[in-house]
């Protein structure tokens, strides 16, 4: 692009694209020299240039750059000087994700005892939340709550999300469970994501503790991670959390893979649910889920309470659905008929 602008392209729309980019690389020397030659072709550079400029500046904290970017954008009739218009700007900067730029003007706002709009501290707080500038984010949050500002519920959609990515703060999980009792909801699949991670480090007590609030919240977890669950609880025996989470899962006309479904008909079958561990089979047959062990569980099971009328017929179903399993498992199957 800068060999386009070398060889006399006068295109507003390269040179915003060349300015952006040699910002975001802190070459703001280029920066300048461009800005000139726009001067000079009569092509006036558009907020957004100067944004972008202006951001970069305060990422790299160059001070010279920051009171360039400023007074251009003044002359340029973006900004008044001294500024005045702060809400404005700031949401306008936030809504172009420009991060550093906005938290600048903010802090400045605050230092100087400005009067801020509460629509600004909730911009601030998503665009930190979308750019993962959790720290920044935190302490905007932290603000909100200690000035009891009332910030539209939306705002705090993509910072709960967030939260729910990081997996090592103690501070977060509490963070996130208290904004979650408090009624703000995350996705589904933030959450998720959330609660999977812990499952596969086996952090089980985190897991079952966000399970539960999700279940309070009532927000529905993806199958996956409801999955995972389930055959945690089943094989820990604690069956009547696998049981009311399938439920969950039922009304939603969701479902989980095989392997979970086995697991939470050995449990049921363990402590003796028959006719419930029957009801989950016939939903997994409906649900095209059955696979030989789920049929070699669920004769084990029946046998064991002398329902052979029904061992036997569900043997039958699967030889005729080609599910006859393995030589050995099979023999040790068909001895329950002896």
């Amino acid at each position: 692009m800068l060999r386009l602008i070398n060889l006399g392209v006068n295109d507003q729309l390269i040179y915003d694209l060349v300015i952006d980019c040699c910002s975001e690389m802190g070459m703001f020397q280029v920066a300048h020299q461009l800005l000139d030659e726009m001067s000079k072709r009569n092509l006036s550079p558009q907020f957004n240039t100067f944004a972008s400029l202006l951001n970069s500046a305060c990422r790299y904290k160059n001070n010279e750059t920051i009171k360039f970017a400023m007074a251009y954008m003044a002359e340029n009739g973006y900004i008044s000087q001294p500024i005045t218009e702060h809400n404005t700007l700031i949401q306008k900067l936030c809504d172009l994700r420009k991060t550093y730029a906005a938290e600048m003007l903010f802090k400045t706002a605050v230092d100087e005892q400005r009067s801020l709009e509460h629509e600004t501290y909730g911009c601030m707080l998503r665009a930190l939340s979308i750019k993962s500038h959790l720290k920044e984010a935190i302490e905007i949050h932290h603000i909100i709550e200690h000035k009891s500002i009332k910030v539209n519920p939306v705002f705090y959609n993509e910072f709960i999300d967030t939260l729910c990515d990081v997996n090592t703060s103690k501070e977060v999980d509490c963070l996130l469970t208290d904004l979650i009792s408090k009624g703000y909801k995350p996705s589904t699949t933030a959450l998720s994501k959330c609660i999977t991670f812990r499952c596969k480090k086996r952090r089980w007590k985190e897991a079952e503790e966000f399970a539960e609030l999700a279940q309070q919240e009532s927000i529905v977890l993806e199958a996956s991670c409801c999955g995972i669950l389930i055959k945690h609880y089943s094989n820990r025996g604690q069956i009547d959390l696998a049981v009311n989470l399938h439920n969950l899962m039922e009304k939603k006309d969701c479902c989980m893979d095989s392997i979970a479904y086995n697991a939470l008909i050995s449990g049921l079958l363990e402590v003796l649910r028959v006719e419930e561990a029957e009801r989950i089979f016939d939903y997994m047959k409906n649900k095209n889920l059955l696979i030989s062990e789920s049929f070699v569980t669920m004769i084990n099971g029946l046998c064991r309470e002398s329902k052979l009328k029904k061992a036997m017929k569900l043997h039958d179903v699967m030889l005729e659905m080609g599910l006859k399993p393995c030589f050995k498992v099979y023999k040790r199957l068909i001895c329950n008929f002896r």
